[in-house]
């Protein structure tokens, strides 16, 4: 009687063990396929890229930054520009512009006709000149310029 009792009793646990085994192998694989077709689904779109710019309205014609440089001569190397929108103490807005060059020094100071030409208010903030340490810098007055000038 205590034999059947006992293999009664395993026999018991290893339908349940078998049975929740079942069912939690089932719930496993409706979220595994729930999770490959959401994959499918991710992969299967290609991504766009849109630029920097998303906004497609955006007109550049009258931005400042890409008129000075496309009047600058081609032979300065342009390292970074960098923009910056403000406002001054009266409220009235400004663009406040920082131009890395590389070049020959008289094609940098020419910047400033490039500015005269396009006819901007502008006041030059900064105009630090470096000789540099590249293969470059053997050239006659090949020098870095960093110039930041203020736009009204």
């Amino acid at each position: 009687m205590k034999n059947k009792n006992e293999l009664k009793k395993v026999y018991i646990s290893l339908v349940t063990f078998v049975i929740l085994s079942l069912g939690m192998s089932y719930i496993m694989n409706i979220k595994i396929n729930a999770l490959e077709n959401e994959k499918s689904k991710v992969t299967e779109k290609k991504p766009q890229y849109q630029g920097d710019c998303i906004e497609k309205d955006l007109d550049l014609s009258d931005d400042i930054v890409i008129k000075i440089i496309e009047r600058m001569d081609s032979s300065l190397d342009i390292n970074f520009v960098n923009k910056f929108e403000e406002v001054d103490e009266n409220n009235k807005p400004y663009s406040s512009i920082e131009i890395s060059v590389s070049g020959n020094l008289d094609k940098i100071k020419e910047i400033e006709n490039v500015l005269n030409d396009l006819n901007l208010s502008y006041k030059i903030e900064n105009f630090d000149i470096k000789n540099p340490k590249n293969e470059k810098g053997n050239e006659k007055n090949y020098v870095d310029c960093i110039m930041t000038f203020k736009v009204i």
